[in-house]
């Protein structure tokens, strides 16, 4: 990602020098998963997100950052992102990021004390997303409805 930065920089590539310090803020948040990273992924999602060209990539990095702040226990500001970005799949018919954002908000609510029915539901849409679009490593994930009903009846 800092490669991106740089290449962009130097040839004025406007979409990767806007979209590079993004992508290198989620990289260093996911791997470093600090208060600081974090912080300059959320500045970087806000600088972002005023673009008016970036609608139709949002979604995408969207649902990674949301999976990122859910994993830094910020399972509430992950479900807000997701909130935000679920208008963007409609308008701009961005399918691909779908099962996964199922996936990730059904994971979210379960680390925010929501309704074993509702984390279910998610994973459920999930699999049927991934079903319809063929996509064999997000239809897997109905092994995540087992580990919900396994937690539901541990509770």
């Amino acid at each position: 990602a800092e490669l991106v930065v740089a290449i962009a920089g130097e040839h004025g590539g406007v979409f990767w020098a806007a979209m590079g310090p993004l992508l290198l803020s989620c990289a260093r948040a996911a791997r470093s998963m600090s208060d600081n990273d974090v912080a300059q992924l959320r500045q970087n999602l806000e600088a972002t997100h005023r673009l008016t060209w970036w609608g139709v990539f949002r979604p995408y990095i969207d649902v990674l950052a949301a999976n990122i702040l859910g994993a830094t226990g910020d399972g509430v500001g992950g479900l807000q992102l997701l909130e935000e970005a679920r208008p963007f799949i409609e308008e701009w018919e961005q399918r691909l990021p779908e099962a996964e954002y199922y996936r990730v908000r059904a994971n979210l609510l379960l680390a925010t004390g929501a309704d074993p029915s509702e984390v279910e539901t998610h994973l459920v849409r999930a699999v049927e997303v991934a079903r319809v679009q063929r996509s064999k490593l997000f239809e897997l994930l109905g092994i995540e409805i087992i580990r919900v009903r396994v937690q539901c009846m541990q509770h």
